[in-house]
């Protein structure tokens, strides 16, 4: 019977076969087991640890799970006692604790050890060149994406449905919604295959160690920790009757701790997964492409920012913001906070390799003749330089962002400000694209680490300067920060005066070193051609 279930597996997908025949044994599925259970265990322990202890020559308890006496505090008073003299537990709230414990615990396991094994497994292939020979088989690239990511982790997942029982028994006993766990739970399967994708793109691209990557999806669960607290505390208000007062708005729809909140974060999710596969997918194909290419990048641009504009548009009840600002006011910031991380993700993604631009511009006067404009190449085509494609995904995200910003009370009459902002958010992306570029022609060793350390450089040099000329007081930290990404916080501070002399300086520099860049190409484009010509010629 299990040899014609294994036998149709590897009909439907031969590496989801290999997969498991590799990694399924019985030493490793009672290893798996006892990690599994051991864990459990260690939630229930700790769990355990902190019920009510009487403490010695005291007569009360001192304990968060206690039921207190009146006009006492609500921790650290007195216990209720029952006529054994024993504590009153406050159970529902023991195992609403539990239940959270054990969420987080799962979460956890499951993003890093998938993240780690995936990494791991790819790294492998890669080293031993067993990648390219799969690559050469008649298999879809769908396929061994699928099957490696079905049979890879496959203990992880079946160590964390082992997991599944407590979490719903202690879910019940809690009388906590069983549809906020289940919400839950379709939203961190979801979040670990973002995190598994992402985990073999970094594997593929760059050669991203596992155990980096394992400790990068660890530091992601964190922010998890929060998310889950959100959860619990609208969960246990639900159990308790009380108005849910804790929510996020996404385009007037409420995310707080209903089935429906979950799957339409595990919808948002699902677009991640979707565009990481499409970037895995063509790397699988051709390892020297460029990540994304330039028309797909359009494309993501206006899902990603219309989708963070869902959020952006927030309210937050009863959350104060920081140095009493109103939602209005933090719009700038926020918006600028996810512009840069995008332009700072699309800049790799799009940074065509140094032959791809050798090849680009030598065959740049041939598509010339053909009637190929250079605006089309540099719009469109994947091995030509990508600053006016970055500059392009900026003005998308102007068009989802200004409008949003500009409708918020605390930015009316400052468009002038709003708009000088974006065309310095845009040079400076224009400036670090293009010494990113400018690397690739480089003759020394580790050119990503170069152009990492470079582009860090010009981001924070400038608000570090700010600190140290504001060190003995006053706003002197204004002017600094308009070299800088986080320009926003100062933009409003800042004379326009001021800020157009800086667009200038740095429309002026972005120019120069664009024009540099242009002489480099053509100069290497004629020399390539030149060699070409003198082999057919021999």
């Amino acid at each position: 019977m299990l040899n014609n279930v294994l036998d149709r597996i590897g009909e439907y997908n031969p590496q989801l076969m290999r997969e498991i025949k590799s990694r399924v044994s019985w030493r490793n599925v009672i290893i798996m087991a006892l990690v599994s259970f051991v864990s459990q265990i260690m939630v229930l322990i700790g769990q355990s640890s902190k019920l009510p202890v009487m403490k010695l020559n005291q007569n009360y308890y001192n304990n968060q799970y206690c039921f207190y006496l009146p006009n006492t505090n609500s921790y650290g008073g007195n216990c209720k006692l029952d006529a054994m003299g024993l504590p009153i537990i406050d159970w529902l709230k023991w195992w609403s604790d539990t239940t959270f414990g054990l969420s987080v615990v799962m979460a956890v396991g499951l993003f890093a050890g998938g993240v780690y094994l995936l990494a791991s497994n790819f790294s492998q292939e890669e080293r031993r060149g067993t990648l390219n020979f799969i690559r050469l088989t008649p298999q879809q690239a769908g396929s061994v994406i699928g099957g490696k990511l079905a049979g890879i982790p496959l203990l992880v997942y079946a160590g964390t449905a082992l997991a599944l029982p407590l979490q719903f028994y202690a879910t019940q006993h809690a009388h906590l919604p069983k549809s906020s766990i289940l919400g839950w739970d379709i939203l961190m399967s979801s979040l670990a295959i973002l995190l598994y994708l992402g985990a073999i793109l970094a594997t593929m691209w760059f050669k991203a160690q596992s155990i980096l990557l394992a400790g990068i999806a660890m530091l992601f669960s964190y922010p998890l920790i929060y998310s889950s607290t959100m959860w619990y505390e609208q969960s246990e208000r639900w159990r308790d009757g009380a108005s849910k007062s804790r929510y996020i708005n996404w385009y007037g729809l409420t995310i707080s701790s209903s089935l429906f909140s979950y799957l339409l974060l595990a919808g948002l999710t699902s677009t991640g997964i979707y565009w990481l596969y499409q970037a895995i997918q063509r790397r699988y194909l051709k390892p020297t492409a460029t990540v994304l290419s330039k028309k797909q990048s359009y494309l993501w641009s206006a899902m990603y920012h219309a989708g963070m504009a869902g959020f952006a548009v927030f309210s937050f009840n009863s959350v104060k913001l920081p140095f009493g600002l109103s939602s209005d006011q933090m719009m700038a910031p926020i918006t600028s906070l996810f512009t840069f991380a995008w332009l700072m993700l699309l800049i790799p993604l799009l940074l065509p390799s140094q032959q791809s631009l050798v090849e680009w511009s030598r065959q740049r006067p041939v598509n010339n003749k053909k009637g190929r404009s250079l605006l089309a190449d540099l719009i469109g085509h994947e091995k030509s330089p990508a600053m006016l494609a970055i500059a392009l995904n900026i003005a998308i995200a102007a068009a989802v962002w200004l409008p949003l910003v500009a409708m918020g009370n605390g930015f009316r009459g400052m468009m002038p400000k709003l708009l000088l902002g974006i065309g310095l958010t845009t040079v400076l992306a224009v400036i670090y694209s293009t010494i990113t570029h400018w690397v690739l022609f480089w003759k020394v060793n580790q050119r990503y680490a170069w152009m990492v350390s470079l582009v860090s450089v010009l981001v924070f040099l400038p608000p570090i300067f700010g600190m140290v000329l504001s060190a003995g007081g006053g706003d002197r930290y204004n002017t600094p920060l308009l070299f800088s990404p986080f320009l926003w916080i100062s933009i409003e501070k800042t004379s326009g005066f001021v800020s157009v002399i800086v667009f200038a300086f740095l429309a002026c520099v972005a120019a120069g070193l664009n024009l540099k860049l242009w002489r480099g190409l053509n100069k290497v484009g004629r020399s390539e051609s030149f060699k070409n010509f003198k082999a057919k010629s021999a």
